[in-house]
């Protein structure tokens, strides 16, 4: 057996040291075979899943060759991988006849270790191999086992390598795919690392934030609430906290963050990390939100002033026209009662803008062509417009047929179109109206208070100006009643508009930017059995009622009214009584029921109001219907008849408050 020199052993030492990774993986292979003098030197790992062996490095004694893998099964190999060193002088072909790469090499000595893990998994081998009868190496084991120790550290700390680059390659994957914004300071509190959402956040690239402070990416007034922050980091704390950013273009980017201190190995600070949720348009939604419900609240409040305040019209007008009809003095007397009745019909009026505003105005609804509507006044306005102004009109080619109020719709549309004009300012010298057709499958889209548009069918007025345009502030405020950008505001303006088309089923769009102009976008109902030729362009008219044989058991005609207000029954029983009728009243929906079910004879007519306590005056009319159906019913409110004359089509409307004569002819109408 022969002896290596004590000299061989060191020179194997030094020719594996100071390399590393792959490099240390060859050195280890062509020093074996070269110090201890065999013709091929191999260094592979195993794959305990497999049972196989993939080459890390193989010297053939002329270079190193391509790396190669194979099972262990039927090598030499397997022993080694089974804790067994390994030493065959000669002939081993014979004693491996499965192994082909023995034959194809010509191996007839082998010599083999395992280096393992700490554990004492085995990872790899280390193997010696030579074409001729080999005399033996003194010691070989001991040799082997030192390299082998070595081997495994280095193949160990590869491993450990690796997966550290894996890992950090799966976390910067993470990060940069992550929807929040990734934000890391240094110890020195400046900008280490940003995500591409972070950066994005603020309309920069990571490179323009790396380097910086965190006071150059927001407004001067919040570096104190920054130094604040900051200041809680440096001591430890973490907290979740909001805070407003500045974007590149100037606007605020508000933000939740969640912060973290990072430390270094002795406990010091070691800068911050934050995870940051662009919360801008989640904030102006629930602004938008608060808004809407703020202005619902007042739309109820606005809608029960209206109701109680058109209760007390009916009766100042009422009394006002019954002493007109015993005044014979044409003065002075008969000139203040004019007065009072002139004074409740502007007071009316202010309550159909109330009501407007609440979405329940007393409308009735017409088949409109909005065409000719848009056109009519678009000529009307233009007429009162600045000089170097202009207003264009594009209509669609087809008539457009919409279910409206005509004085509604004539109020929305002059409200609208007024409104660009005056906002022209210096700077704007265009009006645009235009006229569509519009379909929305889904409730895909919002309007200007951010509720859902319904799906449906649509005719919509576009109007666009170039003018001043407003802020967000401006637009924030736009729906707020006596609220007016240009000063002096004193009536409910676009509150009553987005009210109005509320009530009639429609919705209204805003857009505006100071200083490039607004666009208004209403939506009206379209009319499709007029727009596809089943119905005429004509008003709404009463449906015709059967004619019940006159009573036999009254000289006069009586009338069954029923109103939960004393004051408005007392002033209408009045009327009715001046004019000749006979009249009974009732001061709920359920008394009117009953007492018409228990004589339907006698009445010739009944007028209920539409809320009513213990019964609303509709479901008593349908009730009324039902045990009669030509019974002749009137429903009166302040409120839109759209509900009414959906439920019940055999119904007459009375819109409160109302003249008596208003009041006389619509009975009239309904005895015929």
């Amino acid at each position: 057996m022969e002896r290596l020199p004590d000299h061989a052993i060191q020179a194997l030492l030094e020719r594996t040291s100071g390399y590393t990774g792959d490099a240390f993986f060859r050195s280890v292979a062509r020093g074996m075979a070269e110090v201890l003098g065999t013709r091929f030197g191999f260094v592979g790992a195993y794959d305990a899943h497999t049972r196989r062996v993939h080459s890390l490095a193989v010297w053939t004694g002329d270079g190193y060759g391509d790396p190669f893998g194979y099972e262990l099964k039927g090598t030499p190999c397997e022993s080694v991988i089974n804790g067994q060193s390994c030493q065959h002088l000669s002939n081993v072909q014979e004693l491996f006849p499965e192994d082909a790469m023995l034959l194809d090499l010509g191996i007839q000595a082998y010599f083999g270790v395992a280096f393992a893990n700490r554990g004492g998994q085995p990872l790899g081998l280390l193997s010696l191999m030579h074409n001729e009868a080999h005399p033996g190496i003194a010691g070989l084991e001991t040799i082997l086992a030192v390299i082998a120790q070595r081997t495994a550290a280095e193949f160990e700390r590869m491993a450990a390598e690796e997966a550290l680059r894996q890992s950090e390659q799966r976390f910067r994957q993470i990060v940069t795919s992550c929807v929040e914004g990734v934000w890391t300071l240094g110890a020195d509190d400046k900008t280490s690392f940003v995500n591409e959402t972070m950066a994005t956040m603020l309309g920069l690239s990571p490179g323009e934030m790396i380097g910086r402070p965190v006071f150059d990416f927001m407004d001067p007034a919040q570096a104190t609430n920054a130094q604040a922050n900051l200041d809680k980091r440096h001591q430890g704390v973490t907290e979740r906290h909001r805070f407003a950013l500045r974007h590149r273009d100037g606007h605020t980017v508000h933000t939740w963050m969640n912060t973290n201190p990072l430390l270094d190995a002795e406990g010091g600070y070691a800068g911050a990390l934050a995870m940051v949720t662009d919360v801008t348009e989640q904030l102006a939604l629930e602004q938008k939100r608060a808004e809407s419900q703020r202005l619902e609240s007042l739309g109820l409040l606005a809608g029960g002033v209206a109701h109680d305040f058109n209760n007390l019209l009916v009766g100042v007008m009422g009394r006002a026209d019954l002493a007109l009809k015993f005044i014979d003095e044409p003065e002075p007397l008969r000139s203040h009662l004019d007065g009072i009745r002139v004074a409740a019909e502007r007071a009316a009026q202010l309550t159909r803008q109330l009501l407007a505003f609440a979405g329940k105005s007393a409308v009735v609804l017409q088949s409109v062509e909005l065409n000719q509507t848009a056109h009519e006044i678009a000529s009307l306005c233009s007429v009162s417009s600045a000089h170097g102004t202009a207003l264009e009109l594009t209509l669609h080619p087809a008539a457009l047929f919409v279910r409206a109020d005509p004085g509604a719709l004539t109020q929305v549309l002059m409200n609208i179109i007024t409104n660009a004009l005056q906002s022209l300012g210096t700077k704007g010298t265009l009006v645009e109206v235009s006229t569509a057709r519009v379909t929305l499958r889904d409730e895909s889209q919002t309007d200007a208070a951010g509720n859902w548009i319904a799906a449906g069918q649509y005719v919509t007025v576009t109007v666009r100006d170039d003018g001043v345009g407003m802020s967000p502030e401006t637009l924030a405020r736009m729906f707020v009643p006596f609220f007016s950008q240009r000063g002096g505001g004193h009536g409910l303006g676009l509150a009553s508009v987005l009210g109005t088309l509320r009530a009639h089923g429609g919705a209204l769009q805003v857009q505006s930017e100071l200083g490039k102009g607004t666009t208004f976008v209403t939506y009206w109902p379209a009319d499709l059995e007029a727009d596809l030729g089943f119905a005429s362009p004509t008003p709404k008219s009463d449906p015709t009622i059967p004619v019940r044989p006159p009573s036999l058991t009254a000289a006069v005609s009586c009338i069954l009214l029923a109103d939960d207000e004393p004051l408005v029954r007392d002033v209408m029983r009045l009327t009715l009584e001046a004019a000749g009728y006979r009249v009974e009243t009732c001061k709920d929906g359920r008394a009117v029921v009953d007492r018409y079910v228990q004589s339907p004879s006698l009445f010739d007519a009944v007028i209920v109001d539409a809320t009513m306590p213990k019964l609303s005056g509709i479901d008593a009319a349908s009730e009324i219907l039902a045990a009669d159906a030509h019974a002749k019913v009137i429903v009166m409110s302040g409120y839109n008849d759209a509900a009414i004359t959906k439920q019940l089509e055999s119904v007459s409307f009375l819109a409160k408050p109302f003249r008596a004569d208003t009041l006389l002819q619509l009975v009239e109408l309904r005895l015929r």
